[in-house]
């Protein structure tokens, strides 16, 4: 990002949507990825917990 900003004091107008634009891109990355994070993870506790229930079934 600093790169952009430098880049931003030389010629503003046609960075400056650039800069935003990578800013909700990330936003919007990081938004997915918390989502995703948050449907896997019980899902793997889950399939976690079935294993283990079987296991103790069939020592």
């Amino acid at each position: 990002m600093t790169f952009l900003n430098k880049m931003n004091h030389k010629n503003p107008p046609s960075l400056v949507w650039e800069d935003s634009l990578a800013e909700v891109l990330s936003l919007n990355i990081h938004l997915y990825m918390t989502s995703v994070v948050q449907r896997i993870v019980p899902n793997l506790l889950l399939l976690r917990r079935k294993n283990y229930g079987v296991m103790w079934r069939h020592p």
